[in-house]
């Protein structure tokens, strides 16, 4: 479920979302009937009210999350405006329960951490250009300064977390796992994956786009292709007997022991491979200029056992997601005053 909001940059909170007094990014506006209507804050996690900035980001970050997994999801129809509130909800927890866990567990950033955001702020308002153009970079991406300095820190605590409390070692780790443990977590999480696949450029090499009849050629093309192929295997051909045909003997045994996040890869082909069993082959899927024909494989613990130290951190980062997500089903909601207020038109 990792949602760190990657917008702008990857990269956790140096201030609190508690403030001592309201500033101007904790009353925000709302565009209600044509007029701009401030409004006071909109959302409360565990008796913490979060500021304006910080909720507007996480309601439109919400929205494109929404867009990207849901089909034909209309941000300005009403009827999603209460999905779009849940995600927002959910977001915020997250972020909330970020800096939670961290100070649980007595992680904090150094002081050399913290020149480094520092940096890196600086280098994005350099390459802006001017003042005028780094607030325009921050509001294209729903960001305000502070909740850009908030998103680059929560971003590193998180990652400290992954590597700090998560491992094999009594005494630098709070959770302490075996290899074993690590693995079979990991195998709940990844599938392991074969993939034929048929790719088509939209840009000439000059990187200009090409017209719709030839992208539309291509496209045709590759949904042969790969139509040719997955006739082959189901007509009897041994799979990877197809796979050396159109991939070449090479990329075989590079793609042998290819691991992916079930969830991620679920939805970044808009197909849930959770559902396709040990040894099954798909039928060609459509997504991002490519038709993938793939052939789920059994989880191989021996190879995993040989590359434990790539293992560990991954499954770190899966047990720092599991006590995240447990945080933020035990946070007390509040709904405020103004919360059912904030449409998309409104916020907008």
């Amino acid at each position: 479920m990792k949602k760190l909001l990657s917008l702008l940059l990857s990269a956790v909170l140096l201030l609190s979302f508690a403030s001592c007094g309201k500033n101007k990014d904790d009353v925000g506006y709302l565009n209600i009937n044509s007029q701009k209507v401030e409004v006071d804050y909109l959302l409360e996690i565990d008796g913490t009210k979060i500021p304006f900035d910080m909720f507007r980001y996480c309601f439109f970050t919400a929205t494109e999350y929404l867009e990207q997994t849901t089909l034909d999801f209309d941000k300005a129809d009403a009827k999603n405006k209460e999905a779009i509130l849940e995600e927002t909800i959910s977001q915020a927890k997250y972020l909330y329960a970020i800096e939670d866990l961290a100070k649980k567990n007595g992680i904090s950033l150094t002081e050399d951490e913290l020149k480094e955001i520092e940096t890196t702020m600086e280098s994005t308002f350099t390459s802006a250009g001017s003042a005028s153009k780094y607030k325009e970079l921050l509001e294209e991406n729903y960001l305000s300064p502070r909740v850009y300095e908030q998103i680059l820190k929560a971003n590193a605590l998180y990652e400290k977390m992954v590597s700090e409390l998560v491992g094999t070692d009594k005494k630098k780790n709070k959770i302490v796992v075996t290899a074993d443990e690590a693995i079979e977590g990991y195998s709940q999480r990844y599938c392991r994956i074969m993939s034929i696949y048929f790719f088509y450029n939209v840009t000439n090499e000059d990187g200009d786009p090409l017209s719709e009849d030839e992208i539309k050629k291509l496209d045709n093309e590759a949904k042969n292709n790969a139509s040719k192929a997955y006739n082959e295997i189901k007509n009897g051909t041994d799979f990877d007997t197809v796979f050396k045909k159109y991939m070449g003997e090479d990329l075989y045994e590079e793609e042998l022991q290819k691991y992916y996040s079930v969830s991620e890869i679920s939805s970044l082909l808009n197909y849930d491979m959770s559902k396709v069993e040990i040894g099954e082959v798909t039928e060609p899927i459509y997504a991002q200029q490519n038709y993938f024909i793939l052939k789920r494989l059994p989880i191989d613990k021996e190879f995993l056992k040989e590359k434990i130290d790539a293992v560990i951190p991954v499954y770190s980062e899966i047990r720092i997601e599991e006590e995240i997500e447990k945080l933020c089903e035990g946070y007390k909601i509040e709904k405020l005053e103004d919360f059912d207020k904030a449409s998309y038109e409104a916020m907008s």
